[in-house]
């Protein structure tokens, strides 16, 4: 801390992902916040393999169980070729967690199917 202020110096600080089967650069956070929540962006993991990059969405991991299983949901649906049930979830899952944007991506991915 900074003179008993709330702000915090993160420059000496390192975010790392650990997943097996993955690896990931360190991330280095370099900006001074407060001492809620910090957003440090997108850590990109690549499989143990060459050339299999994965990215993780920190925000699509932040969704609420609601639309996480209205997204699963709708993947199923896609899967089977129902589009307009696919929809319907991937829209609930949006209406419970507007910032899903997984969930914003295969809606537009369905639409671009049916020209909708």
């Amino acid at each position: 801390m900074k003179d008993g202020s709330s702000l915090i110096d993160l420059g000496t600080c390192e975010l790392i992902a650990d997943l097996a089967g993955y690896k990931a650069e360190p991330l280095r956070l370099t900006r001074t916040g407060d001492i809620g929540a910090v957003n440090v962006g997108t850590i990109v993991l690549r499989g143990a393999a060459p050339n299999q990059p994965f990215t993780v969405s920190l925000t699509s991991l932040a969704a609420p169980d609601k639309a996480k299983a209205a997204f699963e949901k709708g993947e199923e649906q896609k899967k089977k070729g129902k589009w307009s049930a696919a929809m319907d979830s991937f829209r609930k899952a949006i209406a419970a967690y507007p910032k899903y944007a997984l969930a914003w991506l295969e809606l537009g991915r369905v639409q671009a199917t049916q020209k909708d």
